[in-house]
């Protein structure tokens, strides 16, 4: 399961966090970086998220996707 479409609520193809920009350009947003992790750990995301363009771009086309999960509950 992804873990931005669990934690955001959003439907594939319609992110609102781009995680890439053809070309490094703001104006050619897309969203195509994934971490998926298994189901029975979507419980556990504690934060998802994406680097801004602002901060990244000059280092990459791609956003740093930052996924913060948490232990397993005791049992």
């Amino acid at each position: 399961m992804s873990a931005y479409h669990s934690r955001y609520a959003e439907e594939q193809g319609r992110e609102t966090r781009p995680t890439f920009f053809l070309y490094r350009h703001q104006q050619r947003p897309y969203h195509i970086d994934y971490c998926f992790l298994p189901a029975t750990w979507l419980g556990r995301i504690r934060d998802v998220t994406v680097g801004g363009h602002g901060e990244w771009a000059s280092k990459s086309d791609h956003m740093p996707l930052t996924v913060d999960v948490g232990p397993q509950a005791a049992v």
